[in-house]
């Protein structure tokens, strides 16, 4: 079973990977955009709980897909 964190940080790349200026926000990142579209796992994808600290989650939060998360 997916971690919800995992999947909430899919739904983004799949939302970012259609547009172009979005994309190059997160070009800081790895992102394979081909897997991102059809909601597969990325390379970099953690096998368990992601942490908090990486930029990856962080970004994930503050676009709101984690809102049950946010203060």
């Amino acid at each position: 079973m997916l971690n919800k964190l995992v999947i909430a940080r899919r739904l983004l790349l799949a939302e970012l990977s259609g547009d172009p200026d979005a994309r190059a926000a997160w070009a800081v990142l790895p992102a394979d955009w081909e897997r991102a579209v059809t909601f597969l796992p990325q390379d970099d994808e953690p096998s368990g709980v992601p942490s908090f600290r990486g930029a990856d989650m962080l970004l994930t939060a503050s676009a709101g897909y984690l809102a049950e998360i946010r203060a």
